[in-house]
């Protein structure tokens, strides 16, 4: 994914960047296996904010992002949870 500063069109207030950077700063357990090659993270954004992305790799460095956004409450405590 290029450095670009577009919002995402699967959720509007986030930044192809953002989605991006949580992509490529997961911490262990992360990133998930889930079917059909797409891959799962949960992350904090440069800004505080908690998202999870779904994307595939494909050729790699390419990320393509299918889908990112903002964790609810019980989705934080799980995720602050699992990285510890």
């Amino acid at each position: 994914m290029q450095q670009r500063n577009r919002r995402c069109s699967y959720f509007p207030s986030l930044s192809e960047a953002e989605a991006e950077y949580v992509v490529r700063h997961a911490l262990p357990p992360y990133p998930e296996k889930r079917e059909n090659r797409k891959l799962y993270v949960a992350g904090r954004t440069l800004d505080g904010s908690y998202i999870q992305v779904v994307f595939i790799v494909d050729p790699p460095p390419m990320i393509y992002v299918i889908h990112a956004r903002l964790l609810d409450e019980k989705e934080k405590r799980i995720y602050r949870r699992r990285t510890r």
